[in-house]
């Protein structure tokens, strides 16, 4: 290979609202998902991809993105995730050929969705009997058991994320 970049991104999403956790706080740039047709799925406009060229590079930004996400304190969990987020690391490579210049281009998209405690295991870690509220007996699902109070918002949000992927 004669060249290759290597840049990052990352977006919260949190009550349908987009955010760029690498842009400056005083500076957030309007975000907005359009389809970028063909095949190539929905692509978010006015997302910073931020040039790195080492892993403590990509470290920072992430703890420093991280540092940056809306969080809240739950029964179970000190520092409970209340968005999604996705993180993409884009690589761009280009060599010579014999028919001139190749480039390839690769995405990677680590999705960390919103925290998910259970009511059940709540009211359990505090000593509750779960039995006792009707909103924490188990309903019939699809997928996973069901015991968690947001379940249904959940699922829409996780079907929303997985479309604009």
């Amino acid at each position: 290979y004669t060249e290759f970049h290597v840049a990052v991104s990352y977006l919260e999403i949190y009550n349908e609202e987009l955010t760029d956790l690498l842009a400056p706080v005083q500076n957030q740039p309007k975000l907005d998902l359009l389809e970028a047709g063909g095949h190539r799925g929905v692509c978010c406009v006015g997302l910073s991809e931020v040039p790195v060229s080492s892993l403590d590079d990509i470290n920072r930004l992430v703890a420093a993105a991280q540092e940056r996400r809306r969080v809240a304190e739950t029964r179970i969990n000190a520092r409970s995730s209340r968005s999604h987020c996705i993180f993409t690391m884009k690589v761009l490579s280009r060599r010579m050929c014999p028919g001139g210049e190749q480039e390839t281009v690769g995405k990677l998209h680590l999705v960390d969705l919103a925290g998910s405690e259970c009511a059940k295991k709540a009211a359990m870690a505090a000593g509750e009997d779960p039995s006792a509220s009707p909103s924490l007996t188990p309903r019939p699902t699809t997928g996973q058991a069901a015991s968690c109070s947001s379940m249904l918002e959940q699922e829409r949000e996780r079907r929303n994320i997985n479309q604009s992927l």
